[in-house]
């Protein structure tokens, strides 16, 4: 058949169908070459995966997984179901597809065939369903496949085999991709061989790609075989899905250290902060200690231009935050530096980018489809540039659907976590087994930055990642950081005392935050200060993580409206904030003064940083009370009275935030510290042993996925009299 009219025969077989408007769906040629077009933008992308797992026919195998995958879809029924009023087919396209395996792969000394008949068979549905779908035949009669290869008409088949023979080297010639090795043979007489040995190919296929499961599981997860199956699967997803999205992975908008210093508005290197300075020379893993508000994120954008300047990096940026409120103030920040190119991904990440849409004055219509597409996008993994909790990263280590995509996406990535004081021992475990597995077998880089750095979490953190820099602020910038003098408190929060007393800082026109360790404290002392500063002009206001997400945005907004460090008007009436936790690391606000119930220290120096934020005095006054100790189903108690302890020795004395390091080691030695120690090493051995030893390709898990469900997934409530809001 001629290439004019395999083309003509072609034209009218869909892989998609009409989008909205439209009369005619997208073609499977046409889909297929931006599917293997896509393919090359991830070649681009992650240059060295093949040799970073160990398996240089990777690229080769991917190419062919995505050149056939969908020729299944030319059969009558998947036709019919595209076409307007068209009913489900109830056959996997992608099982007939395997049907063209052996045309090209004619040979097969290298075992590719069974390589790329799990590329194809899996990239809808998992191993389990498809055999499960398609087992080998007791009876021929009965076999589900029989009915299957019958569906594709004799001119089609012979238009496929006119096809295989011209464009997959094309595609592969303009890919740019090293090692395709395109030496296709489709029979004289397609039609005929198609209907004699269909059946049996298919079968042979399905079962090269149950051995390979089964090969698979009798190895090691971290085996050269099973990386290259995680690959393989997460190459052809993400190949597919940008596809069918009609958009282009991109790569980082960071280059170069210079323009980057340039795109961020710094000046010039030289007149950094030694910090900075530091994490724009340093290449490999660093620990980055640095005072609240002392520009810890613009030092670790420069440390990722300099990893993909120095080494021709392209991975992904994974920038990590413990909380949501934070996540969208970072998501917003560096979407100013690099628009369109940072995705939000956290539970409520729809929800945060409609609210933010509309603050900037789309309508709600237009603000919804926009919110709509930027989450599909982050789904997808089109941005170069990712702003999302760890949480987002373990969805993969509990084999949700899509993790093959997920750790693909990952390779050479070069993740930033800020604030990793915040996690409790537990799940910091988690974190660090995945920060092990992320380095070791996939390439990934980490900055790991806090103003606070106990030896037991360094020791923790260089136990996965080894030699670590650490890159530390001068002692001239911690001088110029010591901004607060402290003060213990006698009493509790809500003593009539205490309150009078803060009542009296806003009535002489300070702002205050005061910030309780519970909801309830934090009701009890709001309502409290309302009542003393009702007739007085005091914005008194309240914060905590159990409003609803738009009366909690509301807060958030009028308060950096008011009291942003950059925003911040002295003039206008004083506010008291009484907060919960959710102040530590969310709002970049800065107040007169703190009162605070007693917490860890890692949490206080958190807190001390919301006060004189912006340095406008020389030092602020904060206060910390001494009851109740116990740390209130919040915190453990050790922790509370280690730093009660601590701040006794030092109260009425202007803080030095470089002190805070030793003073942190003061409370970890000893039982605390092995305590810590043990539960952090258990909690990652455990999280290792049950989920990362068993990360294989092809297999989802729908025990794990309820696992992580139960584990990091709450439910909202809402009061009923909001319903009908929410819906809308």
């Amino acid at each position: 058949m001629s290439e004019n009219r395999y083309r003509e025969v072609l034209t009218n077989i869909w892989a998609k169908s009409p989008r909205a408007g439209a009369k005619q769906g997208e073609s499977l040629l046409g889909h297929t070459s931006v599917v293997v077009a896509r393919l090359s933008n991830l070649y681009t992308l992650f240059p060295r995966l093949a040799e970073r797992i160990g398996e240089p026919r990777l690229w080769h195998r991917a190419f062919w997984a995505c050149v056939l995958h969908d020729l299944g879809k030319s059969a009558a029924g998947f036709q019919a179901q595209l076409r307007p009023e068209g009913k489900s087919w109830g056959q996997r396209h992608e099982v007939l597809s395997l049907a063209f395996l052996e045309w090209a792969f004619p040979e097969d000394s290298w075992n590719d065939r069974a390589w790329v008949a799990a590329g194809i068979a899996s990239h809808h549905r998992d191993f389990r369903i498809i055999i499960t779908s398609y087992p080998d035949p007791d009876d021929p009669e009965d076999d589900p496949v029989a009915s299957l290869v019958k569906e594709i008409s004799n001119p089609i088949i012979e238009a496929l085999a006119a096809w295989m023979r011209v464009d997959p080297l094309f595609w592969a010639q303009r890919s740019g991709m090293q090692g395709i090795e395109v030496t296709p043979s489709p029979p004289e007489h397609p039609v005929e061989d198609f209907h004699h040995h269909a059946v049996a190919r298919i079968h042979r296929a399905l079962k090269s790609y149950r051995q390979l499961v089964r090969r698979l599981d009798e190895q090691p997860a971290s085996s050269p075989e099973n990386l290259s199956a995680l690959a393989l699967r997460g190459l052809v997803l993400l190949a597919d899905h940008t596809a069918s999205a009609h958009v282009t992975p991109t790569p980082s908008p960071l280059k170069e250290v210079q323009e980057t210093v340039e795109r961020l508005d710094l000046g010039s290197l030289e007149n950094l902060y030694t910090h900075q300075r530091e994490a724009a020379n340093c290449t490999g893993h660093a620990l980055l200690v640095a005072p609240t508000g002392s520009g810890k994120t613009e030092a670790a954008l420069l440390w990722t231009a300099r990893q993909q300047e120095d080494d021709g990096s392209k991975g992904r940026i994974f920038y990590l935050l413990p909380y949501q409120a934070s996540l969208n103030a970072m998501h917003a920040r560096l979407s100013r530096y690099f628009p369109e190119a940072v995705a939000l991904q956290h539970s409520r990440a729809l929800q945060a980018l409609y609210r933010s849409l509309l603050e900037k004055g789309y309508t709600p219509e237009k603000a919804e489809d926009v919110a709509r597409r930027e989450r599909s996008l982050a789904r997808l993994h089109y941005h170069p540039i990712r702003v999302l909790t760890p949480y987002q990263l373990l969805r993969g280590a509990f084999k949700l659907r899509g993790y093959e995509a997920l750790y693909t996406d990952a390779a050479e990535g070069l993740f930033i976590f800020d604030e990793v004081h915040a996690y409790e021992p537990k799940r910091l475990g988690m974190i660090l087994g995945m920060v092990e597995y992320l380095q070791r077998y996939l390439g990934g880089k980490f900055l790991v930055m806090s103003a606070t750095f106990p030896q037991v979490l360094r020791d923790a953190l260089g136990e996965v990642l080894g030699n670590t820099v650490v890159l530390s602020a001068g002692d001239a910038l911690y001088k110029s950081f010591a901004r607060h003098t402290l003060h213990l408190v006698e009493g509790r929060i809500n003593d009539s005392t205490i309150l009078e007393r803060i009542a009296q800082h806003a009535r002489s026109g300070e702002s205050v935050l005061v910030v309780c360790n519970t909801v309830r404290t934090a009701a009890e002392v709001y309502d409290a200060l309302r009542e003393r500063l009702g007739n007085t002009n005091t914005l008194v206001e309240m914060l905590h993580g159990r409003f609803n997400a738009r009366d909690r945005f509301r807060k958030e907004q009028r308060l950096l409206n008011r009291m942003g460090t950059r925003q911040r008007d002295r003039t206008v009436s004083p506010t008291v904030l009484i907060a919960t936790q959710v102040v530590e690391v969310s709002l970049d606000i800065d107040f007169d003064t703190l009162f605070s119930e007693p917490a860890p220290l890692e949490a206080l120096v958190q807190r001390f940083g919301r006060v004189n934020r912006g340095r406008r005095y020389a030092t602020r006054d904060v206060h910390v009370l001494t009851a109740p100790f116990d740390g209130q189903g919040i915190y453990a108690e050790n922790y509370v009275t280690g730093a009660l302890r601590i701040l006794e020795a030092h109260a009425g004395q202007v803080i030095e935030e470089s002190q805070v390091g030793s003073w942190l080691d003061t409370i970890y030695v000893g039982a605390i510290g092995e305590a810590w120690s043990a539960e952090v090493k258990q909690s990652r051995e455990e999280f290792t042993a049950a989920c990362l030893a068993q990360l294989r390709a092809f297999q989802s898990s729908q025990e794990l996925t309820e696992l992580f469900d139960k584990m990091f997934d709450g439910t909202e409530v809402l009061p009923h009299s909001l319903q009908d809001e929410y819906k809308s």
